[in-house]
């Protein structure tokens, strides 16, 4: 189950994820050191630049959250609405 699984591992999932589905311009993942959690930085065709990010507030419970860096809104939701559909948690 994903909420065992530390920040890193999930963001290396989504990553190979994102990569074989949606394979976008460049995919870093950098620290963030204002919370010392991890975020994964994405930039597409036009502009587009999405940030990702692990959100463990609770124990048993984590999610992904995506923020919109750059770029159209339109493109941008459309994008994210692919991203989401390429990811499954089981």
């Amino acid at each position: 189950m994903c909420s065992k699984w530390g920040t890193a591992d999930i963001l290396e999932v989504v990553k190979r994820t994102i990569n074989s589905q949606i394979p976008p311009k460049m995919c870093v993942v950098k620290s963030a050191s204002e919370d010392f959690s991890e975020k994964l930085s994405l930039e597409y065709e036009g502009g587009i630049q999405i940030e990702l990010k692990i959100i463990d507030k609770r124990k048993d419970y984590k999610g992904i959250k995506m923020r919109r860096i750059s770029g159209d809104h339109l493109v941008y939701n459309q994008l994210c609405q692919q991203l989401i559909s390429c990811m499954s948690v089981s």
